[in-house]
């Protein structure tokens, strides 16, 4: 009983502090900001494509990505030049995105960012 307890706890705990880590994303389009890495910030983003739009990963608010997450969040499947230069010129010369993360203790705004002219 004392074990499970604690490991319910311990379970707690972790919870606790997954959900203290703090996680900003900003994303500019053309030099506007146009949200975050939500739906409606992602819709904006490619509204604005004529030819075949990316599909595309959101996340909601108050959302983390586990350890080693590796998805895409905008892509083409097989890709081919001729089709997707518009997507090409996007992500190379048109949106940029900027990830603030704060420790579980805080304070430190560790920033990435990727974009045109950095």
């Amino acid at each position: 009983m004392i074990a499970a307890c604690a490991t319910v706890v311990a379970l707690v705990a972790v919870g606790v502090s997954v959900a203290e880590a703090r996680t900003r994303t900003d994303v500019w389009l053309d030099g506007v900001h146009v949200g975050g890495t939500d739906r409606a910030g992602v819709g904006r983003v490619r509204a604005g494509l004529q030819g075949p739009r990316p599909r595309a990963v959101s996340f909601g608010a108050g959302a983390f990505l586990a350890t080693g997450y590796d998805e895409l969040l905008l892509g083409v499947d097989e890709y081919d030049p001729d089709r997707h230069g518009e997507f090409t010129d996007l992500i190379r010369n048109r949106l940029r995105v900027r990830i603030t993360y704060d420790s579980l203790y805080g304070g430190e705004s560790f920033t990435v960012e990727r974009g045109p002219d950095l």
